[in-house]
């Protein structure tokens, strides 16, 4: 909510608080945001990317909660399940004007995803 009430910014960042993220690609999805895209998200699961560091568990779980849901939205998005995003300042205030404090109700990943497929939902 901070972040919507500071009318000089353009774009936010959310990422992993244990730090998994390529924070090399961040300029990179702010870019993109500024230049026009709504949301823009790393992916570990994107043909160039990769995990470093993460348990075998996690990858696998990683992995196959994407692929399932993106059988279930028919969405080609590469993974689901992570918060390394770019996210328009305009965008966002649109989606909180729409959804208020329900735009994420469920907590830790779960509610990644979910805010991740109201996103895809809304945009059509």
């Amino acid at each position: 909510r901070r972040a919507l009430a500071d009318d000089d910014l353009d774009a936010i960042v959310t990422i992993e608080a244990d730090t998994t993220c390529d924070l090399g690609q961040l300029d990179r999805m702010v870019d993109e945001v500024i230049a026009g895209a709504d949301v823009a998200q790393g992916s570990m699961h994107h043909p160039d990317g990769e995990m470093v560091d993460v348990s075998g568990f996690r990858q696998l779980t990683s992995r196959a909660a994407s692929v399932a849901m993106r059988l279930a939205t028919g969405s080609s998005v590469h993974t689901f399940t992570n918060l390394y995003r770019g996210i328009s300042v305009p965008f966002l205030r649109a989606e909180y004007q729409r959804h208020g404090d329900r735009l994420i109700t469920e907590p830790g990943f779960a509610g990644v995803t979910e805010l991740l497929i109201r996103f895809m939902a809304d945009c059509g």
